[in-house]
């Protein structure tokens, strides 16, 4: 695409979940998904078809970052399906390659991000990809077929699909050579109660398997509130 189209303004986070939990970053949540999995906390992204969204040209995205550059660690993308804007992504990087902003993008690991591996320093990509409790229409992972130099794999996980859910991580791995110190398990559900109540039994079973834990801090400190 030749704009980035947002399903909401642009704003500070922390980041909630992964390598990078608690920085700050400036939020930049992009509109579409074609995986569109059951139990999606943001489904609001690919759900608004009527809503036009929130528009940015790569020159207004760039103008946008130096504004607010002294108030975040890193620029986020997620969704929605950051893959839907790869070209967007290759525009930019190509005009304005400021090696002081660092990238952090949230994909499920639907689409091909390997047009920008001359860029790959920059950003760190955490993969969602829906196999474990969020399945989603669908079952390929492009992305992990051309893994970048920085890189984690978070699965969302619970105690009633845990261990198939394991399975498919392990034929995952073995597919795209991807180590155990990559692999995050997050507890299902869109809710603070859901959360606590999922969080000891994933933690348990991602140190029991080798794996990281990621809490997913968003919802436990907000539940289900929208900041914007």
């Amino acid at each position: 695409m030749d704009n980035l189209i947002l399903a909401e303004p642009p704003h500070l986070v922390v980041q909630g979940e992964g390598p990078h939990m608690g920085q700050k970053m400036y939020l930049f949540r992009v509109k579409g998904c074609p995986v569109q999995c059951d139990g999606c906390d943001s489904a609001y992204t690919f759900q608004s078809s009527s809503e036009k969204g929130i528009t940015y040209s790569v020159d207004e995205f760039q103008n946008l970052l130096e504004l607010k550059k002294s108030k975040f660690e890193r620029v986020m993308v997620s969704g929605g399906e950051p893959a839907l804007y790869v070209n967007f992504f290759e525009e930019y990087f190509k005009k304005y390659s400021d090696k002081n902003i660092k990238f952090e993008i949230e994909t499920s690991g639907w689409g091909d991000w390997s047009s920008l591996h001359t860029w790959w320093d920059h950003i760190h990509f955490n993969f969602s990809p829906k196999i474990g409790a969020l399945q989603g229409k669908i079952k390929e992972w492009p992305a992990l077929d051309n893994l970048p130099y920085h890189y984690c794999v978070k699965v969302v996980t619970s105690r009633d699909t845990f261990f198939l859910d394991m399975e498919e991580i392990n034929k995952l791995q073995k597919k795209h050579n991807i180590p155990d110190s990559k692999v995050y398990l997050m507890p299902l559900g869109t809710t603070r109660e859901e959360m606590v109540d999922q969080s000891a039994f994933v933690l348990e079973g991602a140190m029991e398997y080798g794996y990281q834990f990621s809490p997913r801090l968003h919802i436990l400190i907000y539940d289900t509130k929208r900041l914007v």
